[in-house]
């Protein structure tokens, strides 16, 4: 971990970020990609907490992960081609077994959630081929556990997007501490 905390740098565009060097990320078939971390500096208490997060996501085990994500990113995929046929756009046909040939991450975000549990939580950013203007968000609770998928809109759980308590949140009231 030092050497990973040792390669963060200020983020380029953003000053409140952190950059990493780009890691592979087996959920992403080993695609490179570096962490942004929101909100922290080198000198925060705060760092260490958050470049744990991203070490639990870089170590998940894809094909689990990805066969608990599968149902609820093709959801969104329904939802959107329901939303957009009715105003007559097209959409690609895709099947549930292809979906992940059509998501392809753009940033991986480390962020503390402001409200309730104050956890934090690591956001996959990814361009969609259903939904091209604002993609695709997997967020998962501690890096550990996917907790919302929704299009991009800079919330981390259904509960702060549509304020409801966490207890009605499908994917967040399943966490569970590991």
């Amino acid at each position: 971990m030092n050497a990973f905390l040792e390669s963060l740098r200020p983020h380029p565009h953003v000053e409140e970020w952190l950059i990493s060097v780009a890691v592979s990320i087996a959920f992403f078939d080993g695609k490179e990609l570096p962490f942004i971390f929101d909100g922290v500096s080198v000198d925060n208490e705060d760092l260490n907490e958050h470049v744990k997060v991203a070490m639990n996501f870089q170590s998940l085990e894809k094909e689990s992960t990805r066969a608990y994500a599968t149902p609820f990113v093709v959801e969104n995929y329904l939802q959107v081609k329901t939303a957009f046929k009715s105003l007559g756009w097209q959409v690609p046909e895709i099947e549930e077994s292809d979906i992940w040939n059509y998501v392809h991450p753009s940033e991986l975000i480390v962020s503390r959630r402001h409200r309730r549990d104050q956890d934090i939580y690591e956001q996959a950013h990814c361009e969609c081929e259903w939904e091209e203007e604002h993609g695709l968000q997997l967020v998962f609770r501690r890096g550990l556990q996917l907790t919302r998928v929704s299009d991009i809109d800079g919330h981390l759980t259904e509960s702060d997007a549509f304020d409801r308590p966490d207890s009605e949140d499908v994917l967040l009231s399943k966490f569970s501490y590991q």
